[in-house]
């Protein structure tokens, strides 16, 4: 479940980068994130409905599609899986475990959403 959570921030957080360089200088480039957001997936995702918002609704529209479920709702429901699951016994205890079906689901429509995108 860890790595469902920390799979999905990931996948939020590659969209969000900017390559910043110094023409001629290899050694400072740097790949930069500037969201502030850290492992809280609702608040990663719904930077991208100001940022990118054709992104925004075609990751919407393939989720609803491939589970019938709103993604915003779930992101907003598991929004701190990472977090919570990484050190369970700190936490309400086995908080998630009833959705790890839903959660494998999230992060693999995420994954065949961009798959599909970039196939094209």
């Amino acid at each position: 479940m860890t790595l469902l959570g920390i799979s999905a921030e990931l996948f939020f957080k590659a969209f969000d980068v900017e390559v910043v360089e110094n023409q001629g200088k290899l050694e400072d480039r740097k790949i930069v994130n500037p969201n502030n957001y850290g492992h809280n997936l609702d608040r990663l995702f719904d930077g991208y409905s100001t940022k990118d918002s054709e992104l925004f609704r075609y990751l919407i529209d393939s989720y609803k599609s491939d589970t019938g479920r709103n993604l915003e709702k779930d992101l907003l429901d598991y929004a701190s899986v990472f977090v919570e699951s990484r050190y369970i016994f700190q936490h309400e205890k086995g908080k998630y475990l009833n959705d790890i079906d839903a959660i494998f689901h999230l992060v693999e429509s995420l994954y065949n959403s961009m798959y599909s995108l970039y196939k094209k």
